[in-house]
């Protein structure tokens, strides 16, 4: 969609760029302090900026969505977006009171809608939400549970999270009636 923004960012790029997004996280919020403690949001700029030369770009990109995150603002996201170019499962998913299930799904997967997620790569889909909440920006559950079914589809996150073996695919188990 933009063919710019999928070139990869030498380490001076990277650098400013996360300047760029503290001193915007600053200014936007102007109470920052009371989101999250000055010296925590420093250290997490700082361990960002220690590990741009040894970091992919995939792996910076995951931490500035969890440094976004970490202010538990639900209008300060980092949302998946052309930049971000990360692969999403060809499923949706939603939460409901007995587990998580296919909404709907690529018309080449059409046999799992209604399916119940079990879980994906390495872990159960209750702990796939746990350890994909560091990278939601929200205020509360509610709205983690509504932004879960993108982050957790994405097969980068699930990769550098730990969950799956690939950043490009997932194994997900299901059952059906």
């Amino acid at each position: 969609m933009f063919p710019e923004t999928k070139e990869l960012l030498s380490e001076q790029e990277w650098r400013e760029d996360l300047e760029q997004l503290a001193h915007g996280l600053k200014s936007m919020h102007p109470d920052l302090d009371k989101m999250i403690s000055p010296v925590e949001f420093q250290q997490k700029i700082d361990a960002i900026r220690q590990n741009l030369g040894t970091w992919d770009d995939r792996r910076i990109k995951v931490e500035f969505m969890k440094l976004v995150a970490s202010l538990d603002d639900g209008h300060t996201i980092m949302p998946p977006q052309p930049a971000i170019d990360f692969n999403v499962l060809p499923f949706v998913m939603h939460s409901f009171e007995d587990g998580y299930f296919v909404l709907s799904a690529s018309r080449e997967l059409a046999d799992i809608e209604g399916a119940q997620i079990l879980q994906i790569g390495t872990s159960n889909i209750e702990n796939v939400f746990e350890v994909m909440q560091e990278h939601m920006g929200a205020e509360n559950t509610g709205q983690k549970l509504d932004r879960f079914p993108l982050y957790g589809a994405m097969t980068e996150l699930l990769y550098e999270s730990g969950i799956t073996a690939s950043p490009e695919s997932a194994q997900v188990t299901f059952q059906k009636d």
